[in-house]
């Protein structure tokens, strides 16, 4: 029987771009990496990190306000 996951999440990756108008250039800031994650029904989880780790990048893409 396959597993019922109510988030599963494979490969994510997302990049924030940068404009820099002193330079007239575009940078980019990779926010997350390559993320895999799975959820069961009921399962409570956390995800901890440091500021600008991505955990909030990931909570944007869980509720669809930012696509991958």
């Amino acid at each position: 029987m396959p597993d019922d996951f109510i988030v599963d999440i494979k490969n994510l990756s997302y990049e924030y771009l940068e404009e820099q108008q002193s330079e007239n250039k575009t940078k980019e800031s990779l926010a997350l990496d390559d993320i895999n994650l799975s959820i069961k029904e009921g399962e409570m989880i956390a995800v901890l990190g440091a500021n600008g780790s991505g955990k909030s990048t990931l909570a944007r893409h869980l509720n669809a306000l930012l696509l991958p």
